[in-house]
């Protein structure tokens, strides 16, 4: 959950000392969290599932030459910790759900019409 990383006062995105940045999808949730709007029911979301872990050694590979080698390493540490992923498509289905927060299962479900959408 990415709670408490954007400053209330100035906006201003806070490292904590275990924070290495944010995926798209967690930028989002935290600058509605830090309006005072939650996007999804936290408790809702599955840890680890299929595809995670292959999605976060993918991003890794890709920061490689890019970020430094602390950054990088923090990262390979937490590949398959089960830590929760949250997907872009499923964090736009949340925002366009009728009720918010969105329950994962709501977020999914309108996650796969944003994926179809965007096929279109």
């Amino acid at each position: 959950q990415p709670n408490d990383c954007i400053d209330a006062q100035s906006g201003r995105y806070l490292f904590g000392h275990t924070r290495f940045g944010l995926t798209c999808a967690t930028f989002v949730l935290a600058v509605f969290q830090a309006a005072g709007i939650d996007l999804v029911k936290y408790d809702d979301w599955p840890l680890g599932r299929p595809g995670d872990a292959e999605w976060q050694r993918t991003i890794v590979e890709a920061l490689r030459g890019c970020a430094s080698d602390i950054h990088i390493s923090a990262m390979e540490g937490e590949i398959g910790s089960g830590a929760v992923r949250y997907r872009p498509e499923e964090v736009a289905g949340a925002a366009a759900n009728a009720t918010l927060p969105a329950s994962f299962l709501e977020a999914v479900s309108a996650a796969a019409r944003v994926l179809e959408r965007l096929q279109q």
